[in-house]
């Protein structure tokens, strides 16, 4: 019998959610049903009977991870190496790339998103057939699915109709078991025995380290430091809050939704309105949490910098923050 809760769910309202989590994930370890499991988690109920569309929705997102990371490493240099191509594929700028500075076009720029920090991938020993494929012997995980994956696009093993699955050559075939066609989620588990461990004497020699200093701690973000905004009725009246920035307001709308038990108990997505939630969701009812977003952004008045810093100090009871220099000059005039 089927789950009356997946009645009216649609597959595709989960995209975003396993476009994140393939985003965040080493794409070459990575599997449908370690993608399934982990968005399960994420929205806390089973996706068991709509299996199919999940996977078939998480190996498009894959595939299209895969051609992007193709069409960004056509862009470089030509004198950028495979490591400078992982990294940028997972998001970070490689080293010897160069950007010309943008332009500001306004006072308040947006700020880049921060740059993912590059993984120390070990050194594997690569075993024919697949060595054959990437044409090295010695390589990571990571490099060697980049590899892979030019090899099959040079060779255009993709299937013309359904381009998640791949029609092996004779060295494919003899890395797959003798397989003519397979789905390139399924690629990962032939390639495992085909890898041997390298002893760290080795893996030090082949792979050495650029320096021996500590990774560098992550600076915690100041809340102090986040753009506040002015928070209009009936949201300030949640909230409890004429300004406040936005992350910090996403966090006391849920403050309130749980103190409230406004989470519906059959279906934690869902939220059962209460006065306020309706007057704030144009007198719904019931909303899915990932509609609140939209309800909310008709509240939010953004604040001219000048006042924004008069605010942040009524409401953290801060100091005005003296300019580099200034104290020693005050210094020098008292004495």
């Amino acid at each position: 019998m089927s789950d009356p809760n997946h009645a009216s769910v649609e597959p595709e309202m989960y995209r975003k959610q396993i476009e994140d989590i393939l985003n965040n994930s080493d794409l070459s370890i990575i599997t449908t049903k370690k993608v399934r499991h982990e968005l399960e988690h994420s929205i806390g109920q089973t996706l068991e009977p709509i299996k199919k569309e999940i996977n078939a929705i998480i190996q498009e997102i894959f595939l299209n991870l895969q051609s992007k990371h193709t069409d960004e490493s056509e862009k470089q240099e030509p004198e950028l190496k495979i490591e400078d191509l992982v990294v940028n594929y997972k998001g970070a700028t490689p080293k010897k790339q160069t950007k010309k500075p943008l332009k500001a076009t306004s006072k308040n720029p947006k700020k880049r998103p921060a740059e993912k920090k590059q993984r120390e991938m070990p050194l594997l020993k690569v075993l024919p057939p697949l060595s054959n494929i990437i044409k090295t012997e010695y390589c990571s995980r990571t490099q060697t699915v980049s590899k892979m994956w030019d090899y099959i696009r040079e060779h255009q093993l993709q299937d013309e109709n359904d381009k998640r699955f791949i029609n092996c050559d004779d060295y494919f075939k003899e890395l797959c078991d003798g397989t003519e066609r397979i789905n390139a989620f399924t690629i990962n588990k032939y390639l495992q025995k085909y890898f041997e461990k390298l002893s760290d004497e080795e893996q030090a020699a082949r792979n050495p380290k650029k320096d021996d200093q500590p990774p560098a701690k992550k600076v915690k973000k100041n809340p102090r430091d986040m753009p506040i905004v002015k928070v209009l009725p009936p949201l300030s009246d949640i909230i409890k809050a004429n300004y406040c920035s936005r992350t910090q307001t996403v966090s006391k709308i849920w403050e309130y939704i749980r103190e409230h038990n406004l989470q519906n108990p059959a279906d934690k997505r869902l939220i059962d309105c209460d006065e306020k939630f309706k007057e704030l969701c144009d007198g719904q009812v019931q909303i899915s949490s990932f509609a609140l977003n939209k309800y909310t952004q008709k509240c939010f008045v953004k604040i001219p910098e000048e006042e924004q810093l008069i605010i942040k100090r009524k409401l953290y009871n801060d100091q005005p923050r003296q300019q580099e220099g200034e104290s020693d000059d005050d210094d020098t005039e008292e004495k």
